[in-house]
């Protein structure tokens, strides 16, 4: 009954998760008060290059507001640039082109179930003292977008991948401006346009999100290749040893709910067969130094500092074979995931900088061989040959277009574990095509529901430390900055594991 609950809740859960959520856009548009101090501009036209039709007109309280309820989905505009047509009060101003990136991080749900991504604050280049602008002026202009651009749709720069607008959406962006300030004609302002030349490298480790997740970043070092009593990264290291462990079914999680997460779990399908399958989810994000070269006169340079991001993935499938009460066998196909994600270019006029990113994927398929021998249920060895076809992988953070995969993958880790009563101690050596690492655990039971565990590693000086009652599990992981990456230093860990 409590197996079918759960799943029941499961289903439900993901259900809500995976409900289709409309995307809105807040902000607020700032000019130069009369102390040069910024203060909120009303009655300033913001329209989306991709949605027309949505365009809105800046609130008066609390001034300069707007709020662009886009009726679009999410996910076609997650990881994506969108621009906003920006069009000032005033007869003598331009409209200003607004290039932002949608981070998933910056997004929020609203009471109404709806997905909120608040933008930074557009600063205008205005007095606010000179721009006035009939507020029947800028409805006006906002009903002309609802009903000449209702039905257009706008196409997507293959390029970079960014939403841009079409002629005919330019064409009467024009119109309106003039129509609605029936002033002179500015002056064209040309834009220069930088491309990267290249940049620093910083600390981010790309590439090594599975070595590293086995030895550095984990609740259960030294106990990874040959899990003798923990099975909760059994799916990822040695999905082998499931099969001679004696639960029917388990579902895990290691998580510290910013960068890095594990879900796995198996169920039993015989009386010698087993299935496991687990995601394992890392990113890391740095501010690194980037050189630009300007496009139409390459002595003009630029130097600035901005944001990559990296984001790496794996799903593994395993079945698993009983041979006998002390030896089992698996094969795990493994489907890998890189994205990098990273400016390459920028525009920049007299009054704005905007920047254009690139999405960068590398995925690979490759497999894992994993067998474990129990010695009378005392002593236990595990072995996992991991990445067998030697996928490469993305080892360098370089400019999207000298992105190589050039790191091999190929592993092999070893485990030997020897359990005692309530106590349990076991060791873990991992052989890469560049070094060995060691790890060493051990893990206490007492009070029959309680456990201790700690993990240490001296090739990478990490270690963890954790605590489980029944299901829950908690854990305190410390990796050093030059092993793994900044966003990785330390950080606490939640996980649960049930068995039926």
């Amino acid at each position: 009954m409590i197996k079918h609950l759960f799943i029941l809740v499961v289903c439900v859960f993901s259900s809500q998760i995976l409900a289709a959520q409309q995307l809105g856009l807040s902000g607020d548009i700032r000019c130069k008060g009369p102390d040069k101090k910024s203060i909120g501009l009303s009655n300033v036209v913001i329209e989306p290059t991709f949605a027309p039709n949505r365009a809105t007109v800046t609130a008066s309280q609390p001034a300069g507001y707007f709020l662009i309820k886009t009726q679009k989905d999410a996910k076609q505009l997650i990881d994506k640039e969108i621009t906003l047509y920006v069009i000032p009060p005033c007869d003598h101003c331009k409209e200003v082109a607004v290039r932002t990136y949608i981070w998933k991080e910056k997004l929020k749900t609203t009471d109404e179930g709806e997905l909120l991504c608040i933008l930074d604050p557009v600063y205008l280049k205005l007095n606010c003292e000179t721009v006035t602008m009939n507020p029947r002026s800028a409805d006006s202009m906002v009903k002309g977008f609802t009903n000449f651009m209702i039905s257009r749709e706008n196409e997507k720069n293959a390029k970079d991948g960014a939403y841009v607008a079409s002629p005919a959406l330019l064409q009467i962006l024009s119109f309106l401006s003039l129509a609605a300030f029936a002033g002179p004609k500015p002056d064209t302002v040309h834009p220069e346009y930088y491309k990267l030349e290249y940049l620093n490298g910083g600390k981010m480790k790309a590439g090594q999100f599975l070595w590293n997740s086995a030895m550095s970043v984990s609740g259960t070092l030294g106990n990874n290749f040959s899990p003798i009593r923990d099975y909760t990264e059994a799916a990822f290291w040695n999905p082998s040893s499931i099969g001679l462990q004696y639960n029917s079914t388990n579902i895990s999680t290691f998580i510290n709910w910013t960068n890095h997460f594990k879900i796995a779990g198996f169920s039993k399908l015989g009386n010698s067969i087993f299935v496991s399958g687990g995601l394992l989810y890392n990113t890391q994000r740095e501010n690194m130094d980037m050189h630009f070269v300007n496009v139409d006169d390459p002595t003009s340079t630029k130097d600035v500092s901005s944001t990559v991001k990296l984001r790496e993935t794996a799903l593994f499938i395993a079945p698993i074979v009983k041979l006998n009460n002390h030896f089992s066998v698996a094969g795990t196909f493994k489907p890998m995931w890189q994205n990098i994600i990273m400016p390459t270019q920028f525009e920049t006029t007299a009054h704005d900088t905007t920047y254009n990113y690139a999405k960068v994927m590398n995925q690979k398929i490759d497999v894992d061989l994993s067998a474990t021998y129990d010695f009378k249920n005392v002593l236990q060895a595990g072995i996992n040959l991991m990445n067998v076809f030697n996928s490469r992988m993305f080892s360098k953070i370089t400019t999207s277009d000298s992105l190589v995969a050039d790191l091999p993958s190929r592993a092999a880790g070893f485990g030997l574990s020897y359990r005692r009563k309530h106590f349990n101690v076991g060791t873990d050596l991992l052989w890469t095509q560049t070094r060995i690492d060691a790890s060493i655990g051990a893990n206490y039971v007492f009070l029959r529901h309680c456990m201790v565990n700690l993990g240490y590693s001296p090739t990478k000086a990490s270690f963890s430390l954790g605590f489980a009652y029944n299901s829950f599990k908690i854990a305190y992981v410390y990796a050093p900055a030059n092993i793994v990456s900044t966003t990785f230093l330390h950080s606490l860990y939640s996980s649960f594991s049930l068995n039926f």
